[in-house]
């Protein structure tokens, strides 16, 4: 019986490692390129709102990669300290930021993307 409780359990903690990041388009960087939010308070243009959208669910996705194990804590925590830099640099701009530099955003918000779709 014990037996059987650690399988249910080694498989239940393998499907949940594979879960860890499809969620929201997971590696695939075009749809994640159209994810949107909402301009208020703090955010003064669409550019942000994807900057700062994109970077929550990346930080996020990278939390749920080290609960399971997928990451170190410290290649989760460099990693969610890179994305928590684009988010800070996005809002720092009071009227908004350009096209050019969402793409520059985008970037270094891909390089993650694609190191936490590699482990």
């Amino acid at each position: 019986m014990m037996k059987y409780l650690w399988l249910g359990l080694i498989f239940s903690m393998a499907a949940f490692r594979v879960m860890a990041f499809p969620a929201q388009g997971g590696c695939k960087l075009a749809q994640q390129h159209q994810i949107t939010g909402k301009v208020g308070r703090a955010i003064h243009n669409a550019a942000q709102a994807h900057v700062v959208v994109r970077a929550n669910m990346l930080e996020a996705s990278l939390s749920n990669a080290v609960q399971a194990g997928v990451l170190s804590y410290q290649q989760g925590h460099k990693q969610w300290l890179e994305v928590h830099s684009v988010r800070q640099q996005a809002l720092a701009y009071k009227q908004g930021i350009t096209s050019h530099e969402l793409k520059q955003f985008d970037h270094k918000l891909d390089r993650v993307t694609l190191y936490l779709c590699r482990h």
